[in-house]
């Protein structure tokens, strides 16, 4: 087994384990958010200036 095959698949074992905690975070998050607190973080989204469509993330 060559050394960039070995390293891919630990590559891809870890993005799978990242990723699985990271979805389930999100859950966890979406249960414990109240609707006063998604209402104010709303209105200070709306508060903030718009980026240009040209300066896209690099």
């Amino acid at each position: 087994m060559g050394l960039n095959q070995l390293f891919s698949e630990k590559l891809a074992a870890h993005g799978a384990t990242a990723s699985h905690k990271w979805n389930t975070k999100k859950v966890e998050n979406g249960r414990n958010f109240s609707q006063i607190d998604f209402d104010r973080a709303k209105k200070e989204h709306a508060q903030l200036p718009l980026k240009s469509k040209d300066k896209a993330l690099h």
